[in-house]
């Protein structure tokens, strides 16, 4: 099919409607190792997790060799065996939280082809956007290549070296057990991830490839882990070479000016494999853009219970922009979560005069000034 027949495709449009369930988000916990206490209604949905939802559920009659949906439907039918995500582009807008109604509207905005070393590549461009109840949430722009079959004899591409200048970063293990995970949680059918027979014999790769959308999801972990207050406000990103089960491989990070992060996956050989950039906005110590709350006691613990009011600087912390409160009296902080919508969910803080605290909003946004905040709180004596 020539291109200007499979550009004809350029328009189509594609909308789905989803639920943010908890349980996806449990099962990357989970497979994420991470810490983080089990989700529950109202949580915000951590960047790119948003993967877990809007699943395509072709029926399997209408599955291609690959274990792809058969093309020709939403996307055009390239005549090419070979898929991959070539890369992406993300804004956030506001969070997603954990039980919302999410919409995810898609455009194909561009097909374009170009001849490589390994033969001809054909590139697609969707354009996705994604929205619960409070408007948009996220826009995405996002590129698949298809590719040939490998020739025998094809000169390799020349790899590029990784950076090596990194400042943190995480050794990765993509065993069949997580790539299978992932390829569950994502409802992700290509065999090239979990056939290894298929990906050997038919598509010419040495081992089960890691996904992609993986890769990326582990890049904005690691800063997660290293700067766990951070909110990213955009997200770029991009394949340069696969990456196997056969071998470990790395994901690396730097800080760079105006709270721009690189991000990088380093293969075992010391090659660039992906590359990313951040663009991240609220650091704790930030005296600025937050909101102001309520504590109110929740349940003494006995003793004599007087009521307190206080005072003090609310500053920028943890996850989904919560505020961090210092209490003078008790040498103790306490936080919050902002939920975005008028809510909070309060994380109480241990001290042994003082019960767990709940909170309610009460302040307004306030742009790059320090927000006197007001709590009350209940010591028992």
């Amino acid at each position: 099919m020539s291109l200007e027949k499979l550009r004809e495709w350029v328009g189509r449009t594609h909308a789905v409607e989803d639920f943010a369930a908890p349980f996806p988000v449990r099962a990357l916990i989970a497979t994420f190792d991470e810490n983080d206490p089990d989700p529950t209604i109202g949580d915000p949905l951590p960047p790119l997790w948003h993967w877990l939802y809007f699943l395509d559920t072709a029926p399997q009659s209408k599955l291609g060799p690959d274990g792809h949906a058969e093309r020709g439907d939403f996307l055009p039918p390239v005549p090419l065996p070979r898929r991959m995500w070539a890369g992406g582009r993300l804004d956030f807008h506001h969070p997603l939280q954990v039980g919302d109604e999410i919409t995810r509207t898609s455009r194909i905005v561009a097909i374009d082809a170009k001849a490589g070393r390994s033969g001809t590549l054909v590139f697609v461009t969707l354009r996705h956007e994604i929205s619960n109840a409070r408007g948009l949430a996220i826009s995405e722009e996002h590129d698949i290549v298809y590719r040939d079959a490998p020739q025998p004899g094809a000169p390799a591409p020349t790899p590029q070296p990784a950076p090596a200048d990194g400042t943190f970063s995480r050794r990765i293990v993509p065993d069949p057990v997580l790539l299978f995970r992932y390829s569950a949680l994502t409802f992700n059918g290509h065999r090239i991830h979990y056939d290894r027979s298929y990906v050997t014999e038919t598509e010419g790769y040495p081992g089960l490839v890691v996904h992609g959308p993986l890769i990326a999801t582990l890049l904005v972990d690691l800063l997660r882990r290293e700067r766990p207050q951070s909110r990213l406000r955009r997200f770029a990103f991009t394949a340069m070479r696969p990456l196997f089960d056969i071998h470990p491989f790395t994901v690396c990070g730097r800080l760079g000016a105006d709270r721009l992060v690189q991000l990088w996956a380093r293969d075992h050989e010391g090659f660039l494999a992906f590359r990313a950039l951040q663009d991240f906005i609220h650091e704790t110590g930030e005296q600025g853009a937050i909101r102001g709350y309520r504590a109110f006691h929740a349940s003494p613990l006995g003793g004599k219970t007087v009521a307190r009011q206080v005072e003090g600087i609310g500053v920028i912390t943890g996850r989904g922009g919560g505020i961090e409160i210092a209490l003078p009296a008790l040498g103790a902080p306490a936080s919050a979560v902002d939920e975005d919508d008028g809510r909070a969910r309060g994380a109480g803080f241990k001290h042994p005069r003082c019960d767990a605290m709940h909170f309610e909003r009460i302040g307004n946004h306030v742009a790059r000034a320090p927000v006197r905040s007001r709590l009350a709180y209940s010591l028992n004596e």
